[in-house]
């Protein structure tokens, strides 16, 4: 997953090698959008569907930010379990 996100960062910052310049502006002849970058491996709280959550238990669970899907789509990691979803903002 981490290679994953260097190479989606990769291609949305400039780069020297190409008159400083991104790949994605490049491709497509517009400015990529970095309005949704977050710090890879930052804290991130997961609401858990309804349903899936008893009366007295939270209905947030603590994640980690290990990648991104596209704008607005992110995938965490649950510390506890290992398992890897993605979620909307």
């Amino acid at each position: 997953e981490a290679i994953l996100t260097t190479t989606y960062l990769y291609n949305k910052t400039s780069n020297s090698s190409i008159d400083f310049k991104t790949p994605y502006y490049l491709k497509y002849n517009k400015m990529p959008n970095l309005e949704h970058i977050r710090v890879f491996g930052s804290l991130a709280y997961y609401k858990e569907p309804s349903g899936f959550t008893k009366k007295l238990d939270s209905i947030a669970t603590p994640y980690y930010l290990i990648g991104f899907t596209s704008p607005n789509i992110y995938k965490l990691c649950n510390p506890k379990t290992n398992k890897v979803i993605t979620s909307r903002d």
